[in-house]
């Protein structure tokens, strides 16, 4: 028996206002500010209590830019998710790791690509709102699980809220 369809992990929940001149890949961490509106999050601002984490974001900024009203689109909740940077090729199609989406303007990865990544590493969020394999400081919350590592992507599983565990 099956339900003939494709099996989602998330939905993409709403689309919110983003604050003006972010930047932020496909599967930064989302954060709402004092006044409301999205924007990256990092260890700084986060501990300093001036953002919220919410979520990851579906787009780049540069997309979300092109929407109407500067609207930008996260995915909240416990996910499984594959971040990558997606690479146009010849014919505008792109390179997709274990299905992920195709190639958005302005997309780079969502981590720190030059640390050495592992199966079961825990997700933190780093200075620059990358996601980091490392504790910026002891007892950092976790985000996230690595459930996978392959050549230029990192398949995750998102805890939907920040840990301590």
């Amino acid at each position: 028996m099956g339900l003939a369809r494709t099996r989602h992990t998330v939905m993409r929940n709403g689309e919110f206002s983003q604050a003006s001149g972010a930047t932020y890949y496909q599967g930064s961490p989302a954060g709402v500010d004092t006044s409301g509106t999205l924007n990256i999050i990092t260890t700084t601002t986060h501990d300093s209590g001036a953002k919220s984490y919410v979520g990851v974001f579906r787009n780049t900024s540069a997309y979300d830019a092109l929407q109407q009203d500067d609207k930008a689109a996260i995915f909240m909740g416990p996910a499984i998710l594959t971040f990558q940077y997606n690479i146009a090729n010849t014919n505008n199609s792109s390179i997709n790791n274990d299905g992920a989406p195709g190639n958005q303007t302005g997309d780079a990865y969502p981590y720190d690509s030059t640390l050495t990544w592992n199966e079961a590493d825990r997700l933190y969020l780093d200075t620059a709102g990358l996601w980091s394999n490392v504790a910026a400081v002891a007892g950092d919350p976790m985000y996230g699980t690595v459930l996978k590592v392959g050549t230029n992507y990192l398949t995750v599983f998102m805890y939907g809220s920040p840990s301590s565990y």
